[in-house]
């Protein structure tokens, strides 16, 4: 399950840590996957797949989104 690491009340990141279940909701219902790999002091790295075309074919692309966030 996708969760917040720190949920202590004096965490410098603010938010109730939906937006990743929510996100994953909506992709799997659009018949898609969603993976998050994380390493503490490393980074994140999320991919999500999507089926190319709504014909519900066999057929998917994988498109690279890079983003880098700042470092707190």
């Amino acid at each position: 399950p996708f969760g917040q690491l720190d949920s202590g009340l004096d965490r410098r990141h603010e938010g109730t840590g939906l937006g990743l279940p929510l996100a994953r909701s909506l992709v799997e219902l659009n018949g898609g996957t969603l993976e998050i790999r994380s390493e503490k002091g490393r980074g994140t790295t999320v991919t999500v797949r999507l089926a190319a075309g709504r014909s519900g074919g066999t057929s998917a692309a994988t498109l690279p989104i890079v983003a880098k966030a700042a470092a707190a």
